[in-house]
């Protein structure tokens, strides 16, 4: 059964921060009058003001391979200071799966679509390389590099806007990381915890989907930041581009849905979570009432070079219709069914 929600992007497990990214939960949206609640005791309900995207059916693109984006893995190395990055027995089609170590001895991922440019990179650093820090870090005094770490944060983007486009900050967020280090298979570990700040670039010209010939999108469900998470001593802990700067192609088109089969969908997803399978929860009594929807296009991060269209639902239970929920959703989900 396909479950909602079903759209991940790699960061997620690599380093957990699909809120940074624009996860595929839902997420309160602005607050909008709200609409007379259907009488009749179903539990999912379609609102009268409810309108589908005008098109009959919209465009799909896939990106181009780039100069960029085939030579990332080498300017990774070498920015990096990687001695090499060796291909797993993962690797398919536009997704590239690497492990390495760099000059410190610090274990690295690097996961990126071959064809965007789109990638995930992660370092698992040392024992000795922990300990150190950990023996010089005051984490009073993480307020005053602020500055500099920005500054840091904005260099490394920089070195990647050929492959990500031009990009501005636009968050700065303090976090806590934390660290376990096995020292002995199953017997001793280092732990260790720290506050730190993760930066958010986003793209300063939105890429353009011609959805159809009188419709263009802008907005994208995922792949639209660039997230950098620095240890306070400046070393990249994390590093997750779903941006890119690669040209689209149209590959073909998909059919819009329907309001029957929109219904259908939700209402089998509704019963499938009476059975702990996921899907709306809807309280006893109280009705999921849809208001609306809007296009978007949703890439696939660094597992496919396709770019895909799908529609951001807007929805509220009844017992609290000032409260407008969003969700994402593939068009061909919601008409083909589950």
């Amino acid at each position: 059964m396909k479950h909602k929600r079903i759209i991940t992007v790699l960061l997620a497990a690599v380093i957990g921060v699909g809120a940074a990214l624009g996860g595929c939960g839902a997420k309160p949206a602005e607050k909008s009058e709200p609409t007379t609640v259907d009488t009749r005791k179903e539990p999912i309900v379609i609102a009268d003001s409810f309108q589908l995207p005008s098109p009959k059916s919209v465009n799909t693109f896939e990106y181009e391979p780039t100069e960029a984006a085939e030579k990332l893995a080498a300017h990774v190395e070498k920015y990096f200071h990687i001695d090499k990055l060796e291909p797993q027995d993962t690797c398919s089609g536009t997704f590239f799966d690497s492990r390495g170590q760099d000059e410190n001895g610090s274990d690295i991922v690097f996961q990126q679509n071959t064809a965007s440019g789109s990638f995930v990179y992660s370092a698992t650093f040392s024992i000795p390389n922990n300990r150190i820090f950990m023996q010089t870090n005051d984490g009073v005094r993480l307020e005053s590099k602020k500055a500099e770490l920005t500054a840091k944060a904005k260099a490394i983007a920089a070195e990647f806007e050929e492959v990500a486009g031009e990009l501005m900050l636009s968050e700065v967020n303090k976090e806590n990381w934390s660290v376990t280090t096995n020292i002995r298979a199953g017997t001793s570990f280092d732990e260790y915890s720290f506050d730190t700040y993760s930066f958010v670039f986003v793209p300063r010209e939105k890429p353009q989907f011609q959805a159809d010939e009188n419709t263009v999108v802008t907005e994208q469900y995922s792949g639209d930041s660039f997230y950098i998470l620095l240890r306070p001593d400046g070393e990249v802990i994390n590093l997750y581009c779903g941006l890119t700067n690669a040209p689209l192609k149209k590959t073909g088109e998909e059919a819009m849905f329907t309001v029957e089969q929109l219904l259908a969908y939700e209402t089998a997803m509704y019963e499938s979570s009476l059975d702990g399978e996921g899907g709306p929860t809807v309280p006893d009594g109280q009705q999921m009432v849809i208001t609306g929807c809007r296009l978007v296009y949703a890439n696939n991060g660094v597992s496919y070079a396709r770019c895909y269209p799908g529609v951001m639902l807007s929805y509220y239970l009844s017992g609290d219709p000032s409260e407008v929920i969003e969700e994402f959703e593939p068009i061909e989900f919601l008409r083909d069914g589950i």
